[in-house]
């Protein structure tokens, strides 16, 4: 009997997939739209009337995204958006992008991502596949989504499939968006790695597969560190990963910087806490002496946001 994987993967591979977004912000909407020009069916979900019924009729309120690109893929019938939940339960896979902003004590605030998991464990099924985008510490997939979404007696990697899948949006960038940013995909299980990446691959020019989610959790807390910290800070970010303890060595994770016109160089960073060699790429310096530096960047102990 052909497994649910398979079944999910074959309908990726014929655009047969129905994409559910939560979430329609400057990270869901161009996400929603990419999707939909790669050939899926999508429906965006979002708590703000006033965001739902502005794309229902064809304004678009993100930047990166014009009322020409919004209302081609309207046109296709490939696109709506909805504040009712309850149709995300005819979704083969639903895309979780929501903020996750500071608390005041300047730690992470997870409550859009729990009431986001809410909402799937209402309409989860068998056969869906669940994939995390927002910005997170190493750790939420498994630790927060997971136990949430099993309590419906579902089982990851055989009756669904959960996978960590950071956004890596630079809003504005004229040169990189979200089609051509490189993708980092992590799952619970092997199997739901495989599906997330098939049904990603159509929209994403590339993608680079991880063996975990706390793998490519920490490769959006780099992305937020790298061209700040010092390499101290990125090994304390390496090593206070909360990850397998003999997890292989990863792919290479690039940083796309455009914004502050940085070159990539390699650079190993290992780590004794956690047995896994993370390839990431130290920015060096060429920023023109005119051109002032960054703002300061916010960094909490179990994650990271930027502010740029």
């Amino acid at each position: 009997m052909t497994s649910l994987a398979e079944v999910l993967i074959s309908k990726a591979e014929k655009r047969e997939a129905f994409f559910g977004i939560i979430g329609l912000g400057y990270v869901g909407l161009p996400l929603a739209v990419e999707l939909a020009n790669a050939g899926f069916r999508v429906i965006g979900f979002d708590v703000s009337r006033r965001v739902v019924d502005g794309l229902n009729a064809g304004k678009s309120h993100v930047k990166d995204i014009s009322e020409a690109q919004l209302n081609a893929v309207r046109a296709k019938g490939l696109f709506t958006a909805t504040t009712d939940g309850s149709k995300l339960a005819a979704c083969d896979a639903i895309s979780i992008c929501v903020p996750t902003p500071l608390s005041k004590f300047k730690d992470p605030d997870v409550s859009y991502i729990v009431a986001a998991t809410e909402t799937v464990k209402k309409v989860l099924r068998p056969g869906q596949a669940i994939i995390l985008e927002s910005t997170t510490y190493p750790g939420t997939t498994r630790e927060i989504m997971l136990p949430a979404l099993e309590a419906t007696g579902l089982k990851a990697g055989r009756d669904f499939f959960l996978a960590f899948s950071p956004e890596r949006v630079d809003p504005g960038n004229p040169v990189y968006h979200t089609r051509n940013t490189p993708k980092v995909v992590g799952g619970i299980t092997d199997d739901c790695r495989r599906v997330v990446a098939a049904l990603y691959r159509p929209a994403i020019d590339t993608l680079v597969e991880v063996s975990t989610t706390e793998a490519a959790e920490l490769a959006t807390a780099n992305d937020s560190t790298i061209i700040s910290a010092p390499m101290p800070g990125v090994n304390e970010v390496v090593g206070d990963a909360s990850a397998p303890p003999s997890a292989p060595s990863e792919a290479p994770i690039t940083i796309v910087s455009s914004e502050t016109r940085l070159a990539l160089t390699p650079i190993a960073v290992a780590t004794s806490r956690w047995c896994v060699t993370a390839v990431i790429w130290r920015p060096s310096a060429v920023r023109p002496r005119n051109q002032r530096r960054p703002k300061k960047q916010t960094i909490a102990t179990t994650g990271s946001t930027s502010s740029w």
